[in-house]
């Protein structure tokens, strides 16, 4: 991605560009939230943001299996657990039950940042040691 994106660096490279490409891209749209944290707009992105992540959920974990990584089962666990908890947050946004958005943000944020650091990283140095 040619712009800067906040929340991202250089230590959250896998080597895999579509991954790598994705993984900027929730943090665009994490971006966009801190931005623009309105209801309407938050209702909105946490939509963009479930859609997306099963769409790149589901990317990673094909590609995983490609390469039969042993953790996968556990990788795809973290990642509907992940759906789950947007799923929650999306439905008390809907019913206007939810007003903490730097709560939510951050938690979003948080997760995607350690899911990839611990998580994503671990695949990328099993695939660099095959």
């Amino acid at each position: 991605m040619s712009e800067t994106v906040i929340g991202w660096s250089d230590d959250l490279y896998t080597g895999n560009t579509i991954i790598d490409t994705q993984h900027q891209f929730l943090f665009t749209l994490l971006d966009k939230m801190e931005k623009d944290a309105t209801s309407d707009s938050v209702k909105l992105i946490l939509t963009e943001i479930a859609n997306y992540t099963t769409t790149h959920f589901c990317d990673e974990e094909a590609l995983m299996s490609k390469e039969k990584f042993p953790d996968l089962v556990h990788h795809r666990i973290l990642h509907a657990s992940l759906i789950h908890e947007v799923t929650l947050l999306q439905e008390q946004a809907s019913q206007h039950k939810l007003s903490n958005w730097v709560h939510v943000h951050r938690f979003l944020k948080e997760w995607l940042r350690e899911h990839i650091c611990n998580e994503d990283l671990t695949f990328s140095r099993f695939v660099q040691e095959k």
